[in-house]
Order: C-alpha cells, then structure tokens, then sequence
C-alpha cells in the first residue's frame, strides 16, 4: 500500500537573472547595439581600388564607342544629304540634316543648310502640300536664325528675309509677325525689300481686320526708323514700298486692290508728316503705275492695267481693253 504525505514538496531554487541580462532582455535595441559593437569595419582598399579602375575603364570605353559611332553617323547623315540634294529631294535633305544637327548642334554650316533646303522644298512643294511646306520652311528657318550666334549677322539676315517672305505667305496671324521680323532684320533706311516686306505685313493685317491704329509721331526717325515707319499708317508705308520698288508686279498688285478696296488706308493719322497730301500722292502714284503696266505686254500686267483703270475710274479704257484682249 502507497503512503502519499500531505507535506508540500520543494522545489530547487533557480538563480535569478543579473541586471545586465534583465536589461538585454528587457531593452532589445540595447542588446542589438552590443552585438554590433563586436564587430569591427575595416576597408578593403584593394577591392574599391579595383572597383574605381573598372568603373574607370567602362566610362571611358562607353565615351570612346559613343564618339566613334557618333562621328560614324554623322558622316553617313552628311553624306545622305548631299546625295539627296543632289537629286532635288530637299524634304530627304532637311531629314538627315536634322539628324546630323542632333549629334553635332553646333555644326554652324549644317544649321544654315537645313534652313535653305526647308526654303527650297518650299519652293518646290505641289500646290496640295504648298501650305504644308511653307509652314515647315517657317519653322526651320526660324530655329536656325535662333541658333546663329552674333558673328553670322550676315547669314541670319539672309534668312530673316526668307523668315519675312514665308510668313508673309501664310498671311492672317502671321503677318504681325512678319512685321515683328523686319523690324529686327534693322535694314539700312532705303532698303527696297524691307519696305516691300513691311508694307504688305500692313497691308495684309489690314486687309484681315487685326490691325491696330498706332501713334505716327511715337517713335521718331532717329531713335529706331524701322518702329517709327511701322507706325505710320499702312497706305503712307505702301506708297514708299511702291516709289522704292518700280516695276514689282506683286506690289503692284496689292496696291491697286487696296486702292479699289480700302482705300481709307491711304489718309495718314492726323500729325503724320505730309498728311494733307495724300490724295495728291495717291493719285500719282496710280498714275504711274498705270503707265508701267501700259508698258508692258504680259497677260498678267493687262490685266492688272484693267483693275488699275477701274480704281481710276476709267470705264471706258477698262472695257477696251478687255475687247483687245478678247481679240
């Protein structure tokens, strides 16, 4: 028979933690910066010694095949443009030359060409892709003119130029543009085609109701002569385009349908020099031009000698006229 005791039994007693264990267990951040004390960081200079030459290399044969293969493709670029332009095909010739100024933008002489190839395409675009391409010749001319630094104020006014006349084809909105174009090209005082260039940017906002009258006596001569004409009134700019360029059929043209049509722009602003003249000088101008195109015998000039004889008033010529050309 098994005897059980009523007595509790002992247990063995267990050390008690220290304090620093109580407070590694309590602190684990504290324990974790302990166990990262143990260890000791040394650099290996002969790894980051090799690892800084390879770099090294790896940059600079990355730097040698973009130069090689740059200059490779700039050649080819170069070469497919000339080919193209010694076909005729300006739109393929402006296609590699603005590939080439990709890798070589500060190529002074392919800016240049870039811009007269835009202008030739211009000239040469089918009448459906006409607008299409005078408005690309735009846009590439005036970047180039953009990029041209101050020694090419040679080359940047020969294409301000072509920059004035593409805008001024495009007419509407751009033709305050074209105005804003010459007065910066900053031609000598006589200048023929900037006059030219001036008064139909005038004209041609004028005749698109987005011209804006401006003061005659603002600016004068002297200070800036280009801002002081463009501020006179657009028939007063059109008679000195019409004097400083003779014989010039497209002026003529516009001249004689703004003396049929508007002829309201020809009265100067009330202080405008010679303001009480301008009939005097409207009507000797058209005079005159009348007797240029009697001159003449292309198809082009009779006709407009018949629209000159009805802005005079000359019925009767007019429809004689017409009689011969029937004939």
């Amino acid at each position: 028979m098994i005897e059980t005791s009523s007595e509790p039994v002992q247990q063995p007693e267990q050390a008690l933690p220290t304090s620093e264990v109580t407070r590694d267990v309590v602190d684990p951040a504290r324990a974790a910066k302990l166990r990262q004390r143990r260890f000791h960081w040394r650099w290996n200079r002969r790894l980051g010694l090799w690892s800084i030459a390879i770099v090294s290399l790896v940059l600079a044969l990355s730097s040698l095949s973009y130069w090689y293969h740059s200059r490779t493709a700039g050649v080819s670029f170069l070469s497919l443009a000339d080919a193209a332009e010694a076909k005729g095909d300006f739109n393929e010739q402006v296609k590699w030359l603005n590939r080439y100024s990709l890798l070589r933008p500060d190529d002074r002489d392919a800016i240049a060409r870039v811009a007269l190839a835009a202008d030739a395409a211009a000239d040469r675009a089918t009448p459906q892709l006409k607008f299409v391409a005078i408005n690309n010749a735009r846009k590439q001319l005036s970047d180039s003119i953009a990029r041209l630094g101050e020694d090419d104020a040679e080359l940047i006014a020969d294409l301000r130029g072509r920059l004035i006349e593409r805008l001024l084809q495009l007419g509407s909105q751009w033709s305050i543009e074209a105005e804003r174009q010459t007065i910066a090209l900053d031609a000598n005082r006589d200048d023929a085609n900037a006059t030219k260039w001036l008064a139909l940017a005038l004209i041609g906002q004028s005749e698109d109701s987005i011209y804006q009258r401006r003061n005659p006596v603002a600016i004068s001569q002297e200070s800036n002569y280009w801002r002081w004409l463009s501020n006179q009134n657009p028939g007063t700019v059109l008679l000195l385009a019409m004097q400083r360029n003779p014989g010039d059929l497209d002026l003529a043209t516009r001249f004689l349908s703004a003396v049929k049509s508007q002829r309201e722009v020809f009265k100067p602003e009330k202080g405008a020099e010679h303001a009480e003249d301008w009939e005097k000088q409207l009507n000797q101008q058209l005079a005159e031009t009348v007797s240029q195109l009697e001159g003449n015998s292309d198809s082009r000039s009779k006709w407009m000698l018949y629209e000159a004889y009805l802005s005079d008033k000359r019925e009767g010529e007019a429809e004689a006229l017409v009689g011969r050309l029937e004939l």
